[in-house]
């Protein structure tokens, strides 16, 4: 029998994955990055898990906050869906990186998944629990260096005050 031709491709979601604690604990916003993702190996035919690179501003376009772009992150990796698999860098020109990220429910050409990290909650509390405190816990590295960053950049422009101005006589 012959193989069915598909007219365009597809991510196929385990049922396991579907009623786990860890998708049902998932914000709206998680679950746009994971579907962003998810486009990004559709894109390439389903071929490179692990290698998929997706820009900031691709998940902005896709209709991600852009505050809420890091904390989406770090849910989806906190719940076992979504794996960070190399670190980007921001930086100028060809300094610049974007994250590396594979879809844990995804099977290889052997049928294994990439993980099965989502299955690891005992309740939908735990859950939740986990995707709270990884939406809140912000990289202290990245913070900090953004705050110098917007240190250098800022240019302080003094006003004279009142106090300090020289008085003008009038006659």
């Amino acid at each position: 029998m012959a193989k069915k031709k598909y007219d365009e491709p597809f991510v196929m979601l385990p049922r396991s994955l579907l009623e786990s604690f860890a998708w049902r604990a998932a914000s709206g916003g998680a679950r746009l990055v994971i579907y962003r993702v998810m486009l990004e190996h559709l894109a390439h035919a389903g071929t490179r898990n692990g290698d998929l690179e997706v820009r900031k501003v691709d998940f902005i376009a896709y209709g991600v906050d852009n505050a809420g772009v890091a904390p989406a992150q770090r849910e989806a990796c906190a719940l076992g869906i979504l794996i960070l698999t190399k670190r980007g860098r921001a930086g100028n020109a060809e300094h610049r990186a974007s994250h590396r990220w594979a879809l844990a429910f995804i099977k290889d050409k052997h049928g294994a998944m990439y993980s099965t990290g989502w299955k690891r909650f005992e309740s939908l509390e735990e859950a939740k629990r986990i995707a709270k405190k990884a939406r809140a816990e912000k990289d202290s590295t990245a913070v900090k260096m953004g705050k110098q960053r917007a240190h250098r950049r800022r240019k302080v422009i003094a006003f004279p005050q009142a106090e300090k101005m020289p008085k003008i006589m009038t006659g």
